[in-house]
């Protein structure tokens, strides 16, 4: 949203599913920072091509806004920790969750489980 100088809020057309104002945005800003102008770098202007790829792709908007192509924390048994939606949705409406003041009770029991599926892979 920053590198093309557009609200987070934008809407996009019901009929093609890029708005007007996303289009004058990358048009200027394109136009601004084209490697062939003097001020412009290749750099920057990918950087703009790639921010108008991203949030003129409905699906791929949901995901950047969601915080998807942010690099997740592993949990302790290896596997991928919770994105960064979550982690947000956590801290600030712990209401949607269980409470659990001394971790999840079950966690035991996981990476038990998780130990004996690798084992069993690992003799295959």
């Amino acid at each position: 949203y920053f590198v093309l100088g557009m609200p987070c809020d934008f809407a996009p057309d019901a009929d093609t599913g890029e708005s007007d104002q996303l289009k004058r945005a990358y048009k200027r800003r394109s136009l601004q920072l084209h490697p062939d102008k003097r001020g412009g770098s290749v750099r920057a202007f990918q950087r703009v091509s790639a921010a108008h790829d991203i949030l003129s792709d409905p699906e791929r908007r949901r995901a950047y806004d969601e915080g998807d192509e942010l690099r997740r924390e592993p949990n302790n048994d290896g596997s991928e920790g919770p994105s960064h939606r979550e982690k947000i949705e956590k801290k600030y409406f712990p209401e949607r969750f269980g409470f659990e003041p001394f971790g999840d009770p079950h966690s035991d029991r996981k990476e038990r489980e998780t130990r004996n599926k690798r084992r069993l892979e690992q003799k295959r």
